[in-house]
């Protein structure tokens, strides 16, 4: 005869990427007995492809930044939007952002998190969440049974918390069809050093970051990346998960097919993203929602992993204040800074997802995309709406004028619902009702 191993902890944060070990990370040094736990591998947890994340992100997240390899793998000199035809192009001198090997800032969060204090346990998957009079009190894993004040999904899009509990699952439902973006990454050997700078040579240069954007239409992309000094490439691609548009795995490969310099695969990963607002409801009592099982991503181009660590210390933060209220005041910080912007660019990549190829094209020849909003972009900021940024887009308007005329509706929307989500209410009983007016604002 066996007896159930019960535990008691202050928190579980379930899923050990980036943001379940910086919610580790944060709550440990709060001096709360966390523990980590993970269906896969501690190893295997995360992300484990190269994404890029704004500087100023890590400094927001309480994380510190990487310095160099081989967690640093760039910060490319120029940005370079290109339409599928490569006719057409926008550069952005400089990057406001870093190229990250997953891999490491995963195992780097997770061994920062175990000296802090933190218990971290992986090959142990969620059986099922335990709940008392509506608030969430713990979880049976297929090891022990789990007793916790806060427990936290940080479990990726599929939400294995948020799944099993009827108040989290009722008002945070999965995606859509048409709001999962299909992404895929690839560092590849170069073949021919040669070959590779001479196709570099007709395309931009070292140190370009080349991004093709429209190649499914307005939601997809093509980032390619030449190091020719460590003889490497890599790619990065993202569309949306439909029967009618290539997959991200697909557009790598058709790459690697059609380019011979191109060689073996070194290491790399594919996904799905959520393309959505952040879910109204990011808590209950007893448990939280972070990164992609709260759908905290800047939908515009599906980066989430910065979003996901500023949420983790956000939740930590409140939690160590007061356990009591947590929920609430974790939700109405987030919606009304990050997840204001991430709203608002939410509204932008429903407008895009309608984009032909010819759409891309003429917004890059036009001018109505600008290097100012490209950087925005990238950086995952608002646009500064001054006065030059509003002349040149009159200009531009006057050589586009139907584009023109889908863009300023948006624009304008995309303000609208910034400003909506820094109200976000104070009082529970306000949420409903502010949720349904975000939805009319996002979603109309």
């Amino acid at each position: 005869m066996t007896t159930e191993r019960i535990e008691h902890w202050d928190a579980v944060v379930v899923g050990a990427g980036t943001a379940g070990s910086a919610a580790a990370l944060h709550l440990a040094r709060a001096n709360k007995r966390v523990l980590l736990i993970d269906a896969r591998p501690l190893a295997d947890s995360g992300a484990r492809w190269v994404n890029a994340i704004p500087d100023w992100m890590f400094d927001e997240a309480g994380v510190d930044k990487p310095t160099e390899r081989p967690e640093l793998r760039a910060r490319v000199a120029r940005h370079v939007m290109l339409d599928p035809s490569w006719k057409h192009r926008l550069v952005l001198d400089g990057s406001p952002v870093l190229f990250v090997d997953m891999r490491h800032m995963v195992d780097r969060l997770q061994t920062a998190a175990r000296e802090a204090g933190a218990v971290l346990r992986g090959s142990e998957p969620l059986r099922e969440v335990l709940s008392s009079d509506g608030r969430v009190t713990g979880v049976r894993t297929s090891k022990a049974t789990l007793r916790a004040s806060l427990v936290v999904d940080a479990s990726g899009m599929s939400g294995v918390v948020r799944s099993r509990v009827a108040a989290l699952s009722e008002r945070c439902p999965r995606p859509k069809h048409g709001d999962v973006c299909s992404a895929a990454q690839e560092v590849r050997r170069i073949r021919s050093v040669r070959d590779a700078r001479a196709w570099l040579a007709s395309r931009g240069a070292v140190g370009d970051a080349l991004g093709v954007v429209g190649l499914e239409g307005g939601f997809s992309t093509r980032l390619i990346q030449v190091d020719l000094e460590r003889a490497e490439v890599e790619i990065l691609t993202g569309a949306i998960a439909a029967r009618e548009h290539a997959s991200g795995q697909a557009l790598v490969d058709e790459f690697v097919r059609e380019h011979d310099w191109v060689g073996e695969r070194l290491f790399g990963g594919a996904g799905a993203i959520p393309l959505r607002r952040p879910y109204d409801t990011l808590a209950i009592e007893g448990a939280a929602l972070i990164g992609d099982a709260a759908c905290q991503v800047f939908s515009a181009h599906g980066s989430g992993v910065g979003a996901g660590m500023i949420a983790a210390r956000m939740l930590a933060e409140e939690f160590a204040r007061d356990p009591r209220g947590a929920s609430q005041r974790y939700q109405q910080r987030f919606h009304r800074t990050l997840g204001a912007r991430l709203a608002a660019y939410d509204v932008f990549r429903r407008l895009s997802q309608t984009f032909s190829r010819d759409d891309v094209a003429e917004l890059i020849a036009s001018g109505l995309f600008t290097e100012q909003t490209f950087a925005a972009g990238l950086a995952q900021e608002m646009p500064a709406l001054d006065a030059r940024l509003l002349a040149g887009l009159a200009r531009s308007a006057l050589r586009a004028p139907r584009l023109a005329a889908r863009l300023l509706p948006t624009a304008l929307q995309m303000q609208l619902v910034h400003r909506w989500y820094e109200r976000f209410p104070t009082v529970a009983a306000l949420a409903r009702p502010w949720s349904a007016a975000a939805a009319a604002l996002v979603e109309r």
